[in-house]
C-alpha cells in the first residue's frame, strides 16, 4: 500500500522520473528545434517535480509500525535517528524504506552542503554519507562535520560512506578521512543494516521467545530466486498476488478460531502455508503448519498463542518483501 503524505502519493514521484528518463530518450533522437526545447523543459519539470516529492516524502517521519500482538518491541533494535547524504531518489526511497521499516528515524539530505547545514543544525546517532554527490562531495562534507565538531565540542558523530567503489584504496580512503565504515551499492538490505547498526553498537532491546523466533529465515531469497529462474517481473507479480491474497486468508482463519471450527482451521491454515511456500516464506509457513495440525488434531484451544506468533511472522514477511520490491525498483 502507498505512503501518502499531505495528500502527495510516493507513485507520483516515480512517475515524474520516469517522465525525465522519456525525456531523456526523446533528447537523444532527431529532433527539430521546437521538438528539442519541448523535450528539454519538460525533463527540467519533471527533475524539479521529482526533487520537490522527494523532500516532501523523505523528509517525513516513519510511518507507524504495523500492529504486532506478539510485542514488535522485543524484536526490533533500539531506534537511530539518522542523516541520509544522498542524491540519487531512487537510493534515497531505499535507504528510507529499510530504515523506517527497521523504526529508524530518517532526515534526507541530498548534497553535501546540505548534510554539513543539517548537523549544524541538530544531532544524529549516524551519518550515511554518499561520496559522489554534486555541489560537494562526501569526503569534504566529512572533513566539514569533523572540523565543526572540533570547534564546538560536539560529540563526534559516526559517518558511513555510501558508495558503489568497494575497492581496497577506496575503503582505505573512507578511513583516511575520519569515517568509521562504509557500505557498498547496490545495497543489500541485511548487509547494510549489518554495518549500520553495528558501527553505533544497536542491538535487540531483549532476546525473548519472539525475538529469536524472529531470528530465523523469513524469507529464503536464495530459494525464492531459484523458484522464479531469476524472473524480476515475477518475483514482484508473486509479492503483489500473495498480499493482495493475504487478507481474506487471514480473516477466514481468524473466523475459524472464533468459531471454534476445527476443520475450517486446518483448511485455512494449509492453504496459508502453501502459498507462503511459494514465496519461500519459510517462518509463516511453519507456524501456519503449526495451526494446521491443530485443526487437524480437533482441538484448536493452544491455537491462539500460534496466531499471536503467526500475525508477528506476517508483519516481518512484510517488511522483508517491501524491502525486495524496494531493490527492484532501485534496479530500475
Amino acid at each position: 500500500m502507498s505512503r501518502k503524505t499531505d495528500g502527495i502519493d510516493p507513485e507520483l514521484r516515480t512517475a515524474s522520473m520516469v517522465l525525465s528518463e522519456v525525456m531523456d530518450l526523446l533528447l537523444g533522437t532527431e529532433l527539430d528545434p521546437e521538438q528539442r526545447e519541448l523535450a528539454e523543459t519538460g525533463k527540467a519539470a519533471a527533475e524539479d517535480l521529482a526533487h520537490r516529492l522527494d523532500r516532501i516524502l523523505d523528509s517525513s517521519p516513519p510511518p507507524a509500525p504495523a500492529r504486532d500482538p506478539a510485542g514488535a518491541a522485543s524484536r526490533h533494535p533500539q531506534p537511530l535517528k539518522v542523516l541520509l547524504a544522498e542524491d540519487n531518489p531512487l537510493n534515497r526511497k531505499l535507504v528510507v524504506s529499510i530504515l523506517h521499516n527497521r523504526g529508524h528515524g530518517v532526515v534526507v539530505a541530498q548534497d553535501g552542503r546540505e548534510a554539513v547545514e543539517a548537523a549544524r543544525k541538530e544531532s544524529f546517532d549516524l551519518i550515511l554519507m554518499d561520496i559522489q554527490m554534486p555541489v560537494m562531495d562526501g569526503f569534504e562534507a566529512t572533513r566539514r562535520i569533523r572540523a565543526m565538531e572540533g570547534e564546538t565540542g560536539a560529540p563526534r558523530t559516526p559517518v558511513v560512506a555510501v558508495t558503489a567503489h568497494v575497492l581496497e584504496e577506496e575503503k582505505d580512503r573512507c578511513f583516511y578521512m575520519d569515517m568509521d565504515g562504509f557500505v557498498g551499492k547496490p545495497i543489500r538490505r541485511e548487509e547494510f543494516l549489518d554495518t549500520v547498526e553495528g558501527i553505533v553498537g544497536v542491538k535487540p532491546l531483549d532476546e525473548t521467545p519472539e525475538a529469536v523466533e524472529a531470528e530465523k529465515t523469513v524469507l529464503d531469497r536464495p530459494a525464492f530466486m531459484s523458484i522464479v529462474g531469476g524472473n524480476m517481473e515475477l518475483v514482484k507479480e508473486l509479492i503483489d498476488l500473495y498480499w493482495e491474497s493475504l487478507p481474506n486468508q487471514m480473516t477466514r482463519l481468524r473466523e475459524a478460531l472464533d468459531a471454534g471450527d476445527a476443520k475450517e482451521c486446518r483448511y485455512w491454515a494449509h492453504a496459508l502455508k502453501g502459498m507462503s511456500l511459494n514465496l519461500s516464506a519459510r517462518q509463516t509457513a511453519d507456524i501456519a503448519a503449526e495451526m494446521e495440525q491443530l485443526g487437524k488434531s480437533g482441538d484448536i484451544s493452544p491455537a491462539e498463542e500460534v496466531w499471536q506468533r503467526l500475525t508477528a511472522a506476517v508483519d516481518r514477511l512484510r517488511e522483508a518483501t517491501d524491502g525486495i520490491l524496494a531493490e527492484l525498483e532501485d534496479a530500475h
